[in-house]
């Protein structure tokens, strides 16, 4: 089984898997615990394994090829846990013409055998990013 030395090598697993449609690249950055929770854009809070593995098997199997450029907002941690903010562009279409924006949070532990995802939460975000990307004050959503 693969395993990542660092979260920034988890992370990108993750989206190279994604693109690649690859639902065991998937399974193998994921943490293999209930803990662990997704949350797709508009979607539900998923909570778990079985729960968390169904969505990306759903999502993978679709067929439908993206393309993602990812720009971290933010990141911090210590030595057992990572959480990165970042701003993901995807392209997708027949010739990846179309394009949409999702702010995600990423949150990595690191277990015996390195770095594997806890938490993948992702929003529908604007298409700019850096400090004008942020609502302005007294515009918070939730």
């Amino acid at each position: 089984m693969r395993t990542f030395a660092t979260a920034a090598l988890a992370e990108a697993a993750f989206y190279a898997a994604f693109e690649a449609l690859d639902i065991a690249a998937m399974q193998v950055v994921w943490a293999p615990n209930d803990d662990i929770v997704c949350v797709h854009p508009m979607g539900p809070s998923l909570r778990g394994t079985q729960a968390v593995m169904e969505s990306w098997r759903e999502i993978l199997s679709n067929g439908d090829r993206l393309r993602f450029t990812i720009h971290q907002l933010s990141a911090f941690g210590d030595q057992h846990t990572a959480v990165h903010h970042v701003y993901e562009q995807i392209a997708f279409g027949p010739s990846h013409a179309q394009s949409s924006v999702v702010i995600a949070t990423n949150a990595y532990t690191k277990f015996d055998d390195g770095w594997r995802m806890v938490l993948h939460q992702g929003s529908p975000g604007r298409a700019n990013i850096g400090p004008q990307a942020s609502s302005a004050p007294g515009t918070t959503v939730h």
